[in-house]
């Protein structure tokens, strides 16, 4: 089931989408580049196809028809555009990746034109050209970045949480960053499942002052998914607080399973790897502090294990990227 969670940056919110595979997880690069999202498409009417759609369900609901809100919504197409629905999206997406696609790929310089096109793709459910545009703002210096992640994530692309925390962690906002990272990680994201590990997020956490927020937030996470990588980030909160058995006992439910399992024929090299990699970390802490040994020990050998500045050095490429991008454009 989905749920949204409300990240906030400086007065301003942005709702993701949490609970489930993102849909362009397990798509061909080809073909998750091609995705538009329906709803968004501007018809040549001047609104969206997604209210169009629900408009059309509201008056076949209205005439009492047996013919089928499907077929009312196709006819309602001929009658205004003189083509049926599923013909005219699949027209309008054509159009929209004709003009977009290259401009996404081009070496050379954009031009201001170029620029509204890319920026016009996006509003019209582009989900490549807002992961574009979001990359391009990332630089720290623009937080609108945010929404056009933000939208990216909940149209289903894969990296778009995950450069929202870094960016995130960058403006010093680590519950939010954190928040992200775990979203992304619990969507699929192979890069953010990994960066969990970073032993600098463990530690900058820690230094939080308000611990309430962080278990608020982990705790919200939980609840949306039983497989949530916030388990790991609670578990060793709750040890360093001299929470022990509660520590424990959620340290060895995350080792027993790091994360949930995709359909067995996604279940590759990467994530058997991933997944041995989690449970060689978590089970040898759970074990060291099972048996007695001292708390502090445990986790200064085990940060000593991880590795470190993974979402941090993720932004400084970012903004290397982002500047030749901009040196283009």
């Amino acid at each position: 089931m989905k749920h949204h969670v409300v990240i906030s940056h400086n007065n301003k919110s942005y709702s993701l989408k949490v609970g489930g595979w993102l849909k362009n997880l397990h798509s061909d690069f080809t073909e998750a580049m091609y995705t538009v999202h329906t709803d968004d498409i501007v018809l040549p009417c001047g609104t969206t196809a997604g209210s169009y759609r629900k408009a059309k369900k509201v008056e076949y609901d209205a005439i009492n028809s047996s013919t089928g809100p499907k077929k009312h919504l196709n006819q309602s197409s001929i009658n205004d555009y003189g083509c049926g629905w599923d013909e005219l999206i699949q027209f309008l997406k054509n159009r929209i990746n004709e003009s977009c696609l290259p401009l996404l790929f081009a070496n050379g310089p954009r031009s201001v034109e170029e620029q509204v096109l890319i920026n016009k793709a996006a509003s019209n459910g582009h989900v490549g050209a807002m992961y574009w545009i979001g990359m391009v703002l990332s630089d720290g210096l623009n937080e609108n970045c945010l929404l056009w992640l933000s939208m990216a994530h909940n149209r289903g692309h894969v990296g778009a949480a995950y450069a929202m925390a870094a960016f995130l962690l960058n403006e010093g906002n680590v519950v939010e960053a954190l928040r992200c990272l775990i979203i992304a990680a619990d969507s699929g994201c192979d890069y953010a499942f990994m960066t969990i590990f970073d032993s600098d997020l463990l530690k900058r956490m820690f230094q939080l002052q308000d611990v309430n927020v962080i278990e608020s937030m982990l705790n919200q996470l939980i609840e949306v998914s039983y497989y949530s990588s916030a388990r790991y980030y609670k578990s060793i909160l709750l040890l360093i607080q001299n929470e022990i058995p509660q520590g424990l006992q959620l340290l060895r439910e995350f080792a027993k399973n790091p994360k949930n399992s995709p359909n067995k024929k996604h279940r590759d090299e990467v994530y058997v790897n991933q997944l041995n990699h989690a449970k060689s970390l978590t089970e040898d802490l759970a074990r060291n502090i099972g048996e007695g040994a001292s708390i502090a020990g445990c986790l200064h050998d085990y940060f000593n294990k991880l590795p470190s500045g993974m979402l941090s050095g993720y932004m400084k490429e970012v903004n290397m990227i982002s500047e030749a991008v901009k040196a283009q454009l």
